[in-house]
């Protein structure tokens, strides 16, 4: 059985060092100071010595020194234990005459095919003849012919590059993280400066829309004055939609974004919409169909935000699809218990490339050129992904047969609405 001295003066890293050890198969005797040390090498054999540097009184330098000094023979091979803090630890090793070191921060897994490595090379030495080394690398064994004064300034030559190349890397991780410091403060600033926007706004936008919709709903007002007060109520609405959408996805970010999910009957979300948008589709003289299958004409979800979604995509519908053009949307079962809404238009078509960056915030599709996008306040279709999400749905772009653009989303549906 292989004898290891252990010297080592904190009773953690000893117990530490003693159990990995020991389970590998080796006796273990212990040593709390290098003074202690050097007595127990003195009166006993050893065929390894395993020491910390770091020691009050004689440190593993000093012991290495010493053991070397004794000229034993065979060589009992010497092995320092390091925190590695400074790469001339290594440098100082060779002085000190010690035949390898360890990290104490990977001696978890490198101390015993470490400690097997060295002892197996030792072995190996002494059967090869001649002024040929024997060692092991990266798993296979190498002979070298060479003086030990070459070998050894090739490998500090090495080794001094390596120290170089951590440190530059160590720099670079270091500027990196600043960046990321001053990153991940800048967005913070620019969500709180967000919610201070939304908090401000809501009321006044609120206001305005009940404004207009008082004014509406007056019977003696002018045509021109109620066309006028339909486009008051639009841009509000509109306002307080991107306001409302960007609060929502603030909390979904956050894992604040909660559901009230009720029974809603698709027509009548389709027609709260088709209400608020139907002056923007007059303007446009655009044409709405509607399609809901009687098997899908419920949905459990929270009512508010799927109204928004929808509301959301009627308006992107009505935005892109040209004048005169044909608005449709469709309402079936997709597969069991889940009810697929899609709003179609026969604009134009969305590059396959951006079908899935249409859902990223701030981003938007040109109104000249619908098969590209451009940075913008866009914030609806980002909202009707987490909307749609937080419903354990899904909400996609595809191309249709006789052209234009199609948004599919699945809700769940009703249990009043399944079928057995």
């Amino acid at each position: 059985m292989t004898r290891v001295l252990l010297i080592e003066d904190s009773a953690t890293q000893a117990a530490k060092f003693r159990a990995l050890l020991e389970g590998a198969g080796y006796r273990v005797d212990l040593a709390e100071s290098g003074e202690a040390g050097l007595r127990r090498f003195e009166a006993s054999p050893y065929d390894l010595v395993l020491s910390d540097i770091l020691m009050p009184g004689i440190n593993g330098y000093e012991v290495c020194k010493r053991i070397k000094a004794m000229g034993r023979t065979p060589a009992v091979p010497v092995v320092l234990l390091t925190m590695l803090e400074d790469p001339r630890d290594i440098i100082r090793a060779l002085q000190s005459g010690a035949d390898n070191y360890i990290t104490k921060a990977h001696a978890d897994e490198r101390l015993i095919p470490q400690l097997q490595d060295l002892l197996a090379a030792r072995a190996r030495r002494e059967q090869t003849p001649g002024d040929s080394l024997s060692v092991r690398f990266m798993g296979e064994d190498y002979a070298i012919e060479g003086n030990t004064e070459q070998i050894l300034d090739l490998l500090v030559t090495t080794f001094e590059d390596n120290v170089r190349a951590r440190a530059e890397l160590e720099a670079s991780n270091q500027k990196l993280e600043h960046q990321n410091v001053a990153l991940r403060r800048a967005e913070t600033l620019k969500q709180e400066l967000s919610a201070l926007v939304v908090h401000d706004l809501k009321s006044p936008t609120s206001g305005l829309l009940m404004l207009a919709q008082m004014q509406l709903r007056k019977t003696d007002i002018k045509e021109s004055d109620r066309a006028r007060w339909r486009m008051v109520f639009s841009t509000a609405e509109m306002l307080q939609r991107m306001i409302l959408n960007l609060l929502d996805i603030s909390r979904s970010e956050d894992g604040a974004l909660s559901l009230h999910t009720e029974p809603v009957p698709v027509m009548s979300l389709v027609h709260d919409v088709q209400e608020i948008l139907q002056f923007q589709m007059e303007e446009r003289r655009q044409e709405l169909a509607v399609t809901v299958d009687d098997e899908a004409r419920l949905v459990r979800v929270d009512r508010e935000l799927v109204r928004r979604v929808l509301l959301n995509l009627l308006d992107n519908a009505c935005r892109h699809a040209p004048v005169r053009g044909r608005i449709e949307v469709l309402a079936g079962i997709c597969r069991p218990g889940w009810v697929r809404i899609s709003v179609a238009n026969s604009g134009a078509t969305i590059a396959p490339e951006y079908r899935e960056r249409v859902f990223e915030k701030y981003v938007r599709l040109d109104r000249e050129a619908a098969d590209r996008i451009e940075p913008g306040r866009g914030l609806g279709l980002p909202f009707c992904r987490t909307a749609v999400e937080a419903h354990g749905g899904r909400i996609w772009v595809s191309e249709r047969d006789e052209g234009g653009t199609a948004f599919c989303f699945e809700v769940p549906l009703d249990h009043e609405s399944r079928q057995d």
